[in-house]
């Protein structure tokens, strides 16, 4: 349960302190006092938006922090399993917001604001006053469903395989789509392929082929050429290397230190005429050869036709062409294996029909518990021959949220067929059924603590106390606070607390003081006589108490 609650530099509050109690609790007092602040505070420790605007003017941020006794809770085995744990099974949350960052805490422990949500959706349910507009809206009703029959679990699972489906379908889709076109890509690329592996080019290939091509055309320059050397060699060459050798050899007498220029000389005519003898072999050897230059004059011709075509600016670039255009096929296979992602999306597809069966089951069942127990409800909020009917539509296919549509119908009228709650119900209906879905959650999805924020607006006479009855017993399993301006719901609270305006050092302020016997009588008789208490309000108002403590 909340035991305490702490408001700091919150709109015009510098700091409100209040301490609760088990049961049923309710606030009361003048509109604008400051009652539906402390349910906003909680919303903020819900994990909703910490507004700046929230922030008292002057100050530069706002806390907020709630004590919550948790022992027997499903919440403590939450923060056990997080490491959350505080002292004597105390829950304390609190965040603090300012210009232009949030902090959130649990048990001192700075967290990121997702686990307070976590922490404190198992906590406190708020239900706010204008809670029950959103059953003009088909979709809250399935949300009304799902916490009454406890299925958020199956819900969330249901929405996240439909989510997984879903990116397996589209994928399978786009394959399937242009199957058509990775196909001819394919048939292209074997074309493409053929082409040029035919070729048997190799870089090695085409520089030898072009080797063999410039000296096959050139046999008669490389003849002619060669010869003339050869003549060089052996007519001019040889001659002088002769007469410089007979030189040295004479002056070789008058000095020794000419032997080696002399050995050099008879090494280089030994070079000239073994050169000599090499390019007349050479020359003997030369030959035309018509096949191996048509050969060699094919394969360049080819090469280069196929650097044209394929956009190759240099013909030794065939090999990389080849092996990219293996790779892209390669990668097209890898891209269109039709059986895994039939397969993929087929797994996927059965897991979510799974999950939606499980999904349905839970709703069938909570729907005829849910219609009883709004229908019961709603008769004795003066509404007799009123009934609730949960209308479950199946879906030709499975969606994000289940297998069905879910609709809530009414029927307020004796012997009228139920229809949209839009259509049908009145403005004070649609508060009564709301009331009446909101109560008959609490009763089945009771959580540690359930706030009401004036969610009795426009609901009065009998249909008020049985409001009050209602609330009066919720509260024997859980704690309900509850925010009204009914004296009938106020007389069954447990325990009483008066919101006033008030001023402290001068500033605007809220002064919240939990109620005796005696000054609930007199608040109750203001809720009753409004600013004129006299005795009939407050005997009145004791009457009313003494009623409540009759049920």
């Amino acid at each position: 349960m909340l035991s305490h609650l702490t408001l700091r530099r919150f709109v015009f509050m510098e700091e409100v302190m209040v301490d609760f109690t088990a049961g049923f609790c309710v606030l009361t007092g003048e509109t604008g006092a400051g009652k539906s602040l402390l349910v906003d505070a909680l919303s903020i420790l819900a994990g909703g938006r910490a507004s700046p605007t929230l922030i008292m003017p002057g100050a530069e941020s706002f806390e907020v922090e709630a004590v919550f006794d948790v022992s027997g809770c499903a919440v403590a085995d939450y923060l056990r399993d997080n490491d959350l744990c505080g002292d004597n099974n105390e829950m304390i949350v609190r965040r603090v917001a300012g210009k232009p960052h949030s902090r959130a805490f649990i048990n001192g422990r700075q967290i990121p604001l997702s686990i307070l949500t976590e922490a404190m959706a198992q906590t406190v349910e708020i239900c706010g006053q204008h809670n029950h507009y959103s059953l003009r809206k088909t979709a809250a009703h399935r949300a009304f469903l799902d916490s009454f029959g406890g299925a958020e679990t199956e819900a969330a699972k249901t929405q996240t395989d439909y989510q997984q489906w879903s990116v397996a379908a589209a994928a399978l889709k786009q394959a399937q789509d242009s199957s058509a076109v990775v196909a001819r890509r394919r048939d292209a690329l074997d074309e493409e392929l053929a082409e040029l592996e035919s070729l048997d080019f190799s870089v090695t290939k085409w520089e030898e082929q072009n080797r063999n091509l410039s000296r096959l055309s050139n046999v008669a320059d490389l003849s002619a050429g060669s010869e003339e050397a050869q003549r060089l060699l052996e007519e001019q060459i040889a001659d002088a290397l002769s007469q410089v050798r007979r030189l040295l050899s004479d002056l070789l007498r008058l000095d020794d230190k000419l032997a080696a220029p002399l050995r050099c000389i008879e090494e280089s005519a030994t070079a000239a005429n073994e050169a000599a003898h090499a390019l007349s072999r050479y020359v003997d050897g030369l030959q035309t050869d018509p096949e191996s230059q048509a050969v060699a004059e094919n394969f360049i011709s080819a090469a280069h036709r196929l650097a044209r075509k394929y956009q190759l600016a240099d013909p030794a670039k065939i090999a990389t062409c080849i092996a990219d255009k293996q790779n892209e096929l390669a990668d097209l296979a890898a891209q269109t294996d039709m059986e895994t992602l039939q397969k993929n999306e087929s797994n996927l597809a059965d897991t979510l029909t799974k999950s939606c069966t499980a999904l349905s089951k839970k709703r069938k069942k909570a729907a005829i518990t849910l219609d009883k127990n709004a229908t019961t409800m709603l008769r004795q909020l003066s509404m007799p021959d009123s009934f609730l009917q949960t209308q479950l539509t199946v879906l030709e296919s499975p969606t994000a949220h289940g297998a069905e549509k879910v609709e809530l119908l009414i029927s307020t009228r004796k012997d009228a067929p139920p229809g949209a709650i839009a259509d049908i119900a009145s403005g004070g209906e649609l508060s009564r059924l709301g009331l009446a879905l909101q109560i008959a959650i609490g009763e089945r999805r009771a959580k540690p603590v359930t706030v009401f924020d004036e969610v009795d607006s426009g609901i009065g006479g009998a249909a008020a106390s049985t409001v009050g009855r209602f609330l009066q017993t919720l509260g024997q399993t859980q704690q309900v606070l509850c925010v009204t301006h009914l004296a009938q719901v106020a007389a069954h609270a447990d325990a009483h607390w008066r919101v006033q305006a008030a001023e402290k050092k001068g500033k605007r302020t809220a002064l919240i003081q939990q109620l005796s016997d005696e000054e609930r009588i007199e608040e109750i008789a203001r809720i009753v006589g409004g600013t004129k208490i006299n005795a009939a309000a407050r005997a009145n108002a004791a009457d009313l108490l003494q009623q409540s403590k009759l049920c």
